[in-house]
């Protein structure tokens, strides 16, 4: 049985969206852990097809739905698929926005800032609890690690800067005259 209106004609990414939290939906009739494994199962076969942002929002639904379940495995699955999603954001050379990888608000955040958030996206992404990492975590590890070369390097992120016409960064230490 599917929960869809018969002149419904939607896009075939809205359709898929629509059918993946119908499924969903009809599952929870049952218990909320099997709607969580069906939207997993699900961001996992988006992600297999090279759909990120879908992927993400699978398990951001799975999410909503059950934050607790497999012990912080979904927080894992949403930490993963989002750094996979936002490299989809590039500039016109095709080169991936680090900041935006690693949750990094602004641009001029210290190199402290920048390895402190890398230390704690990459402790959620592959948890101690977890050997088994899926193909997703471990690219998104690699992901983030190259964000943190990028920017923490000075040189590296100062032509990252230039590339993304972005300004440079301030000086840390200002001369007195």
């Amino acid at each position: 049985m599917k929960l869809v209106h018969p002149d419904y004609n939607p896009s075939s990414a809205a359709r898929g969206a629509y059918e993946l939290i119908s499924n969903a939906l009809m599952a929870l009739l049952g218990d909320s852990r099997n709607v969580v494994e069906i939207l997993l199962d699900s961001a996992e076969s988006e992600f297999l097809q090279n759909k990120f942002k879908e992927a993400y929002d699978a398990a951001k639904i799975a999410l909503l739905v059950d934050p607790s379940f497999g012990n912080g495995c979904v927080h894992r699955s949403v930490a993963a698929y989002r750094v996979h999603a936002a490299t989809l954001l590039k500039n016109s050379y095709g080169e991936i926005n680090w900041y935006n990888v690693l949750g990094v608000d602004y641009y001029w955040e210290p190199e402290e800032k920048i390895l402190s958030r890398f230390c704690r996206m990459g402790k959620l992404i592959c948890s101690d609890d977890d050997n088994d990492y899926s193909v997703a975590a471990k690219l998104a590890y690699q992901i983030i690690s190259r964000a943190v070369e990028v920017l923490v390097d000075s040189e590296s992120r100062a032509g990252f800067h230039r590339r993304w016409g972005l300004k440079p960064l301030p000086c840390a230490k200002m001369e007195m005259r």
